[in-house]
């Protein structure tokens, strides 16, 4: 898009459990691309606010402290970098991160958002807003436990079984009367969730140990380490291995945060030309050992 001068300066912000992995050591400095994360490249980011009528969460401290600049400061005026310090401070469980061409950050945000933002947010926007800056304040929208209880995107599908069995609130419900739903159906499926989940680990675990005589550290380093992308190569042939051989990540999203362990081994190994030789030992690895007959990850 640089290359073929699609913009001029591009704004991106990205909500995601270790979103500065994209960036860090990736995005060029001289491109005319600004970006801020929720997280860093070794973090999670934390949603808060579970809405009982939807069942999910209305978002995480980064987007909501994004969206109170939105509605209560005058655009025209506050710069996109202090609009990333109210980020940073306005929570102390995520990291925010910011990438690309810093000088970016000087301009406003009203030169990003466009004329729409000219004039206040419509109310039900700014209802919106308050709910995610003020939870207290919403019929529907509770944070659990006086605001302390965040949570990690990755644990999100077992966190929404978990409500609906009403675990978070330990009350003691045995029949759901607002589905007129078995609360068994919640507990076989959290349980399938669990037993995917361990298989992975499982089998992740064990194919790591399969090849720690090629590696400087022993398995528990591997699956524990939080090495930075240097070997960029050998990083995504194990990314679509992984994907194509043995877990489809798009359909087991629970996959992503063990994708860590893959940077960890290459980053790890003795000879760094038996990249392609541990790559196609997990290959072997997962044709003899993964079935996915029945597997419920996420």
């Amino acid at each position: 898009m640089h290359q073929a001068k699609k913009y001029a300066k591009l704004l991106v912000n990205i909500e995601a459990c270790n979103s500065g992995s994209m960036f860090e050591k990736a995005l060029p400095k001289d491109i005319n691309v600004y970006v801020t994360t929720s997280a860093n490249s070794q973090k999670s980011s934390y949603f808060k606010n579970y809405d009982n009528l939807r069942h999910t969460y209305l978002g995480d401290y980064y987007y909501g402290a994004w969206l109170v600049v939105i509605e209560k400061q005058d655009l025209t005026k506050v710069t996109l970098e202090q609009s990333y310090k109210y980020t940073v401070s306005s929570q102390n469980k995520s990291h925010p991160q910011q990438y690309g061409t810093l000088a970016i950050n000087k301009l406003t945000v009203f030169q990003f958002l466009g004329s729409m933002f000219e004039k206040p947010l419509p109310k039900d926007i700014n209802v919106y807003v308050t709910t995610l800056a003020n939870p207290q304040e919403s019929s529907y929208a509770k944070d659990y436990d006086n605001l302390r209880h965040t949570y990690l995107d990755l644990a999100l599908p077992m966190l929404f079984l978990c409500h609906r069995l009403n675990i978070v609130h330990k009350i003691s419900i045995v029949i759901d009367l607002a589905l007129h739903i078995d609360l068994s159906l919640y507990v076989a499926e959290l349980q399938r969730l669990l037993t995917g989940r361990q298989y992975m680990d499982k089998h992740i675990a064990q194919y790591v140990q399969s090849v720690e005589h090629m590696l400087t550290v022993n398995t528990d380093a591997i699956l524990n380490g939080k090495h930075v992308v240097n070997n960029a190569e050998c990083y995504h042939k194990f990314v679509d291995t992984f994907d194509q051989q043995c877990f489809n990540i798009n359909q087991n999203t629970y996959g992503f945060g063990n994708l860590q362990v893959f940077v960890n081994v290459c980053e790890q190994l003795r000879e760094p030309s038996d990249a392609n030789i541990v790559v196609d030992h997990l290959v072997q690895y997962c044709n003899n050992n993964v079935s996915h007959n029945n597997m419920h990850i996420e």
